[in-house]
């Protein structure tokens, strides 16, 4: 019975210390609400919920997008070249594929990373045509 008890201790102690090295950023008040951080680290990694922003067309959404990220990463000791996986979802596949040279100039001396498109009927942001999730290494 002592054993279990001291396991079931020592179990839960181990398990608080693994959340506790878990650090969660918040950039907007709605993250909260809505039940998601912005930013989590863990072991060396960054992730990076699905990022959309305004623009007038495909093209112009890409690069704002590009640019939050850049500066997302930086900010939490990152870079676009230290990108391991990104996930895509856009509203129009065909307008990603012509703006993709955009996307691809994000990424120095081409270190693209592993990477995943998919076309959605929407997204969160009803203007939004493209939101793009990222996992990276720390530096």
């Amino acid at each position: 019975m002592k054993v279990r008890l001291i396991f079931a201790l020592i179990s839960s102690l181990a398990f608080s210390c693994q959340a506790n090295d878990i650090n969660r950023s918040f950039t907007q008040p709605h993250q909260q609400e809505y039940g998601y951080a912005a930013v989590v680290s863990k072991d060396g990694l960054l992730y990076l919920s699905g990022i959309a922003a305004p623009g007038k067309d495909m093209a112009a959404q890409v690069a704002h997008v590009y640019k939050i990220l850049t500066m997302t990463l930086e900010a939490h000791g990152s870079s676009m070249s230290h990108v391991l996986n990104e996930r895509v979802s856009t509203t129009d596949i065909a307008a990603l594929t012509k703006a993709n040279h955009i996307r691809m100039s994000y990424y120095p001396d081409g270190h693209f990373p592993a990477s995943s498109w998919y076309q959605v009927d929407r997204l969160f942001a009803e203007d939004a045509m493209i939101e793009i999730e990222i996992i990276a290494a720390i530096t």
